[in-house]
């Protein structure tokens, strides 16, 4: 199994206080994802703070956290995720970042 959290935009002290809960129960075995791969979709327009990309003022202070408490197993993205990652669901292959590259 693993954790996995979204960090979204406008919502850090979210973030900051859902990463500081199950501290103590999961920082030494389940490994945690911290993702930063929001990207409004249209739709988000009329979301507010979901309209905008993530800023990394934004996700900074929680992979500060999540360094700081100590988990062992943690998957930490780019500030801004993996562009290969964030899916084009006009393609038939939505994520790039999951296509097997040819052994040529």
């Amino acid at each position: 199994m693993l954790v996995r959290h979204l960090v979204l935009p406008g919502h850090t002290e979210n973030s900051l206080r859902v990463r500081s809960a199950p501290a103590p129960r999961i920082r030494s075995g389940l490994p945690l994802s911290v993702m930063s791969q929001f990207r409004p979709v249209p739709p988000c327009d009329r979301c507010g703070e979901l309209s905008r990309p993530l800023r990394s003022s934004e996700y900074r202070p929680v992979v500060e956290l999540v360094e700081e408490l100590g988990f062992e197993r943690v998957y930490i993205q780019p500030d801004h995720g993996d562009p290969d990652f964030l899916p084009d669901f006009s393609d038939g292959e939505p994520f790039k970042g999951n296509r097997r590259q040819n052994a040529g």
